[in-house]
């Protein structure tokens, strides 16, 4: 690995970590960087910052945040969907309701009528049936009684 500018200087190669920068030229420090590749080869090119693992890093976590933002999107429209379907199902379910209310009260009001129709009709029986007696006792009393009965009432 020595080359022909170090067998020329023999111990120049030594000294030359503690040259200053700026006082060696151009030459010279391709010189030292073709001695340092060819003794590290590719390792040097590992050296310089890889800036694709970043990128790469970068890139998966814009995917997550895109992942993560499009759940929450889902999840919103799932949630207002839930909430529609919910509303939904609430409003049959209180017309239902409605429904079955006015078919109780009809039904209940026709018991009530049928009840008061009831009612009239036994209040009408027991008036006739009244009268009916009334006329049987009549027709039952003997002739002196009723003439006693027709001068007390006033009847003729």
């Amino acid at each position: 690995m020595n080359t022909n500018n170090d067998k020329q200087n023999k111990y120049g190669h030594l000294l030359d970590k503690y040259m200053d920068d700026a006082h060696v030229d151009f030459r010279v420090k391709q010189e030292r960087e073709q001695a340092e590749k060819d003794k590290y080869g590719g390792l040097l090119d590992k050296e310089k910052p890889d800036d694709t693992i970043l990128n790469d890093i970068l890139n998966v976590s814009n995917a997550c945040q895109n992942i993560r933002q499009q759940r929450a999107d889902e999840y919103e429209r799932n949630n207002q969907r839930r909430q529609e379907r919910i509303e939904r199902e609430r409003a049959e379910l209180q017309e239902r309701q409605d429904k079955h209310t006015a078919y109780i009260n009809d039904f209940l009001k026709k018991k009530e009528a049928e009840q008061k129709v009831i009612a009239w009709k036994k209040k009408e029986e027991a008036e006739k049936a009244d009268f009916y007696q009334r006329v049987e006792r009549l027709a039952n009393i003997d002739p002196h009684m009723a003439e006693v009965y027709i001068k007390t009432m006033g009847c003729k």
